[in-house]
């Protein structure tokens, strides 16, 4: 007998995978993204939660708590001053901070401690000022004397804005930094390009001696200039070289010693009241720390190139500021005691005579107070980067120039008598 046979198509069973697999896929990317987002949000949590705890050291009569962080800003200024609407790149407070220099453009402004104008300056077409702007100010400890440099020119003024030595010192190279006697009547230069130092006393012969450094060795390396500092009584004179090494001379312009080289150019360098210790900050992600003999006393690495340094008066603190956006804080024997990391790189450092008040600012638009074991006071946030901070000797007051045209002046308990 004959079978029937089924001559409908059998039904094949898909494999489970081709079944399941796009729903299990994205099911996996629905959980990651979830689990990115609970991540996120316990980050910022995290970081709120740790910023909220930070004390603002009795600023507020009420114990009140900063928020630093979550909120755009944690104190609010004294005041703000508003300069020609270009990059404040440069400012300087006087010891007992009556009085604030600021370099905007070619403008320079002279306000008292109540932010009024006491005074301002533009050179006009003057030769070797190039059109650039202020980059860099001292005041003397007590604000009786000004110098600043614009272009390949100083200019020296007294406390009520005449201008002293009249039509201004030219040099053969643009003036990379510069640093003034605590009673303001002497002062040392450092250039780029021929490497030169250059130590001045107005009372006496101009220039009363210079000095050049060595170039730097790999031409690949852009400059970094000669970088200076000077003790406070003028005696001793600090001075970084192209060529990774450190020069320390006598007020006479005797090079008393040069260290070995570093490694790669020094990009700062700081000195003590005394003389005694001189800091550097190096290219090669390193601070260095030598005494007034030349002997190296210790060095410590930092997570990339280290830009400015700064030293409290009797040398107990160093603080330095690197590309990594780290702000390290270390004792006079090279221990570390924190490390603070900002949003972006550290542009200027600032320390207090006695290092109970350290302030930094970053591109980042961040400027940020410390006290000497590296514990956040408060942070502001400026409009834009910050290119320049500085802080009285005593402590009490901060200023600050940043991108935005501003100049920003706070005290440090947040109050504007600068006290609690």
């Amino acid at each position: 007998m004959a079978h029937e046979t089924d001559s409908s198509p059998q039904k094949r069973k898909r494999p489970f995978r081709q079944i399941y697999g796009p729903i299990l896929l994205l099911a996996l990317i629905l959980v990651i993204l979830f689990l990115a987002v609970i991540a996120f949000t316990l980050q910022q949590h995290k970081e709120t939660a740790l910023y909220e705890n930070v004390s603002y050291n009795n600023a507020y009569s009420s114990g009140s708590i900063v928020r630093i962080g979550s909120l755009p800003e944690t104190i609010t200024p004294v005041w703000m001053y508003s300069a020609t609407g270009k990059s404040v790149r440069s400012v300087a407070i006087s010891g007992d901070g009556r009085y604030v220099a600021a370099g905007s453009g070619p403008d320079l402004y002279c306000l008292n401690r109540e932010g009024i104008l006491h005074w301002n300056y533009t050179p006009g077409s003057e030769p070797g000022t190039y059109g650039g702007t202020f980059r860099d100010l001292s005041i003397s400890d007590d604000g009786k004397f000004i110098v600043g440099s614009l272009g390949f020119t100083f200019y020296y003024f007294s406390q009520n804005g005449t201008r002293l030595l009249d039509g201004g010192w030219g040099f053969e190279d643009g003036i990379e930094s510069m640093d003034l006697s605590a009673e303001g009547k002497t002062f040392v230069i450092g250039t780029s390009g021929h490497n030169r130092v250059w130590f001045l006393n107005p009372n006496g012969n101009i220039p009363s001696w210079h000095f050049t450094t060595f170039n730097r060795k790999n031409t690949s390396e852009s400059y970094a200039g000669n970088h200076v500092a000077m003790s406070a009584d003028g005696q001793y004179v600090g001075a970084s070289g192209e060529d990774s090494r450190v020069y320390y001379f006598n007020q006479s312009g005797a090079l008393l010693w040069k260290s070995n080289e570093t490694g790669r150019p020094l990009e700062n360098i700081a000195m003590s009241a005394d003389g005694h210790t001189i800091a550097a900050a190096s290219r090669d992600h390193s601070v260095y720390v030598f005494d007034n003999t030349g002997n190296l006393l210790w060095n410590a690495t930092t997570g990339d190139v280290v830009r400015t340094i700064a030293m409290s008066s009797d040398g107990k603190y160093i603080v330095a500021g690197s590309d990594d956006s780290g702000i390290t804080f270390f004792d006079r024997n090279g221990t570390l005691i924190s490390t603070y990391i900002a949003r972006k790189p550290v542009t200027s450092l600032a320390i207090s005579r006695n290092g109970n008040t350290i302030v930094a600012g970053s591109k980042d638009s961040g400027i940020y107070c410390f006290d000497q074991d590296g514990t956040l006071l408060w942070k502001y946030i400026a409009g834009k980067a910050v290119n320049r901070v500085a802080v009285s000797g005593d402590g009490i007051w901060v200023v600050a120039g940043s991108s935005d045209g501003n100049v920003y002046f706070f005290s440090r308990n947040g109050t504007a008598d600068g006290h609690s």
